[in-house]
C-alpha cells in the first residue's frame, strides 16, 4: 500500500488520478517488455532455425541473395526489434498524453479561465514536436520550465530515436551529401552511442534498441512526470 503525504500533487484533486494512472502505465509496460521479450526469443529461435533450413535447401538461390537478406535481416524478419521498437512508439505516446492531461488539469489547478487557455493552446505549435509544444504551454500557464527537469535532455534524445523509428523506418544514415541530412545522422549517431541499450548495425545502416533501453526509459517518464507534477503543485502553494 502507497503510504501519501496529505499537502501533496499524490493526494491532490487536480493531479491524483494522472500519478496513479502513470504508476499503472509503467508497471504494466515493464511487466510487458520483460515477459514478452522471452516469447519473442523463442519465436526468434523457431523463425532463425526455419530460415535456416530453407537456406540448406537452397544453397544456390541462398548464396544468390545473401547479401539482400542480411541487409534486410534486422529490418524485416528478426521479431525482436519489431517487439522493442513498438514498445518504445508505445510509451513515447503514453508520455505525450500523460503532458497533454497534466496541461489541462494545470490550467484547472490555476484556475485558468477557457478564453485565456484556449489563447494558450492556440499559439503556434510544432506538430512535429509535441515535447516543446506542451513545454511552452506549462510555462505559460504556471511559469514552470520543464526543459530544467533533470531528465528533458534524456526524453529529448529518445524523441529523436523514436523519430527514427517511426519516420525513418529505423534507419540512421541518409544522403550525407546533404549538409542537413548529416547533421540529423551525426546526432543520431552521437544519441546511440551515449544511450545505453542503443546500437548502430552498421551494414544494414540500422538503429538497434536492446530491453534495457526500454526499461530505462520507463524510469525516466515515470521521474519526468513525477518532478513536473510536484514542481507545478509545489509552485501555486508557494506564491
Amino acid at each position: 500500500m502507497i503510504k501519501l503525504e496529505l499537502d501533496s500533487y499524490k493526494n491532490s484533486d487536480a493531479f491524483r488520478f494522472i500519478y496513479f494512472e502513470n504508476e499503472i502505465i509503467i508497471r504494466v509496460f515493464k511487466e510487458y517488455i520483460n515477459q514478452g521479450i522471452e516469447l519473442v526469443a523463442k519465436k526468434d529461435k523457431e523463425l532463425i532455425d526455419n530460415m535456416n533450413m530453407i537456406k540448406d535447401q537452397n544453397s544456390i538461390e541462398y548464396e544468390h541473395g545473401r547479401s539482400i537478406g542480411e541487409m534486410r535481416s534486422y529490418e524485416n524478419y528478426y521479431l525482436k526489434q519489431t517487439f522493442l521498437k513498438s514498445g518504445l512508439i508505445y510509451l513515447f505516446t503514453q508520455l505525450e498524453t500523460a503532458l497533454k492531461n497534466i496541461t489541462e488539469r494545470t490550467a484547472w489547478f490555476y484556475e485558468v479561465n477557457d478564453i485565456d487557455y484556449n489563447i494558450i493552446k492556440n499559439k503556434k505549435q510544432s506538430q512535429h514536436d509535441v515535447l516543446s509544444t506542451i513545454k511552452q504551454q506549462i510555462k505559460l500557464l504556471s511559469k514552470i520550465n520543464i526543459s530544467e527537469h533533470s531528465s528533458w535532455s534524456n526524453l529529448k534524445d529518445i524523441q529523436h530515436i523514436r523519430n527514427c523509428v517511426v519516420h525513418r523506418n529505423s534507419i540512421v544514415k541518409r544522403n550525407n551529401d546533404n549538409p542537413k541530412a548529416k547533421i540529423l545522422s551525426d546526432n543520431l549517431i552521437s544519441i546511440i552511442n551515449r544511450c545505453e541499450g542503443l546500437y548502430y548495425h552498421e551494414s544494414s545502416n540500422t538503429l538497434l534498441i536492446e530491453k534495457d533501453f526500454l526499461i530505462n526509459f520507463s524510469d525516466i517518464v515515470s521521474q519526468f512526470i513525477d518532478e513536473t507534477l510536484k514542481k507545478i503543485y509545489d509552485s501555486k502553494k508557494h506564491r
